[in-house]
């Protein structure tokens, strides 16, 4: 994996990092590589790992750090451990787990500071991922059904269509079933363990005046699934879209969400809007096409600080996973699995704080892991998006180009704690994420490379 700076307009030299490279690259025999070191690094193709002073190939060296990478937290990792190989390595033998103490500003209302890399503790007895929030069925099951509640496969659903504009509750004694676009603009009430199917077209759309209140538990979470019960697939039916009068920097302050017949709209600036509540709740096989195009399987849009998103998995979408774009809703504990697209885009103005995210690519073909942007349109719209993100971890998809940590169109933020691995690029900012951000706005700090392949490349 490689931490790169690409296009850039600004006098910073391109910076790639791998596992056998970092400021100042190390062929001395050190375990690390250590910000300052003046020798060069080589790659290795003639065993599983590179080594120090290895000579089959010849020679580079790495360009120096920009400001905004603090080198004094990276750490690097044996490369001959693919990321399909991460969950069953012991992270307390192999990475030095006090350079994580401390990353996150201990005087932090929000934010919470641990002693690992990433989102997950690995030094749990059971499995790495063994997390209250964090349980799913097996791939191509189709999940939910918790004790007292309708069997998933119930074959006599209450179907639900068109508008929702009154007080409205769903219990979990019957599945649920979507038939095309449901608009809310009322208050739902979601009862913990209640299954809500849905199929081609189908997406459940809160706009202004609407509140979802999904509130599930550990042991029976809120499911919105296929309605296909037999063969489940990603792209089975769109999910869910929040459009709330929070802050966005698109022109005007105010989008339209072009997806929907009437394109409701979404931003006004009320950071305080409550577009409701989502916790303990899985999104599967959602991201199917809307209108003219696949949309993300959930989808937020000026959500202000009184919503709350918290444990959530978002698995198997057919395009985007999660697409937070303006607001200042603080977002904690996601898992976000089997994206072929972004796993996690933050933009439009999106300045909340967030914690806790597990991003799987889809191997193979996921491109983005996490995404931080400002503005496609415009690199200087306002508000800038400034996301404070801690702990989180990105395992890559493995295909060519494909990026764990993607910062694009003027993006800023505060980032500490990451574990980055198995992506082509570990860290990647585009030509737009320009100096008059200032240092104070654009931090990486605390950050776990995980390299899956044995070539080293600087330049």
């Amino acid at each position: 994996m490689a931490i790169t700076l690409t296009r850039q307009t600004f006098p910073v030299a391109l910076l790639v990092l791998t596992a056998a490279c970092t400021a100042g690259s190390n062929t001395d025999g050190e375990d690390t590589d250590v910000a300052g070191d003046t020798d060069t690094v080589t790659a290795d193709t003639d065993d599983t790992q590179d080594t120090p002073g290895d000579s089959d190939v010849t020679p580079t060296t790495c360009a120096t750090f920009p400001d905004w990478v603090d080198a004094t937290n990276l750490d690097r990792i044996d490369p001959k451990y693919v990321s399909t190989a991460f969950l069953d390595v012991d992270l307390t033998t192999t990475v030095d787990l006090t350079k994580y103490v401390g990353v996150v500003p201990v005087d932090d209302n929000y934010l919470r500071g641990t002693n690992y890399p990433g989102a997950v503790d690995p030094t749990q007895a059971s499995d790495w991922l063994d997390e209250s929030w964090i349980r799913w069925g097996a791939e191509g099951s189709v999940t939910g059904g918790s004790s007292g509640c309708a069997s998933p496969t119930d074959a006599s659903p209450t179907v639900v269509s068109g508008a929702i504009d009154g007080t409205t509750s769903w219990s979990c004694d019957h599945v649920v079933e979507l038939s095309g676009v449901v608009t809310l603009s009322a208050e739902l009430t979601v009862a913990p363990g209640t299954i809500v199917r849905g199929g081609a077209g189908s997406a459940l759309v809160v706009v202004d005046g609407g509140r979802l209140i999904a509130n599930g538990t550990v042991d029976a979470p809120i499911v919105f699934t296929s309605n296909d019960t037999v063969s489940p697939a990603a792209g089975d039916w769109a999910g869910l879209v929040f459009l709330g009068r929070g802050q966005v920097n698109v022109e005007g302050g105010v989008g339209t969400f072009d997806a929907v017949d009437g394109a409701p709209l979404y931003g006004g600036g009320d950071d305080s809007y409550d577009c409701g509540i989502v916790r303990y709740v899985r999104v599967e096989y959602a991201g199917g096409t809307l209108g003219a195009s696949p949309v993300p399987a959930l989808n937020a849009y000026g959500c202000g600080k009184n919503s709350r998103f918290d444990s959530v998995e978002v698995l198997h979408s057919g395009s985007d996973g999660v697409w937070f774009a303006g607001g200042h809703t603080n977002i904690a504990r996601v898992v976000v699995a089997g994206a072929p697209g972004v796993g996690v885009h933050l933009g439009e103005g999106y300045d909340g704080d967030s914690q806790f995210w597990f991003v799987q690519q889809a191997a193979g073909a996921g491109t983005v892991g996490f995404q931080v942007s400002n503005n496609a349109d415009n690199a200087n719209a306002n508000p800038r998006t400034r996301p404070r993100l801690a702990n989180v971890t990105v395992l890559g998809s493995g295909a060519a180009g494909s990026v764990a940590f993607d910062l694009v169109h003027g993006a800023a933020g505060l980032f500490y704690n990451f574990a980055l691995l198995g992506a082509d690029v570990g860290v990647a900012a585009d030509a737009d994420v320009i100096p008059s951000i200032g240092l104070s706005d654009l931090v990486l700090q605390g950050t776990l490379f995980w390299d899956d392949t044995t070539t080293a490349a600087c330049e």
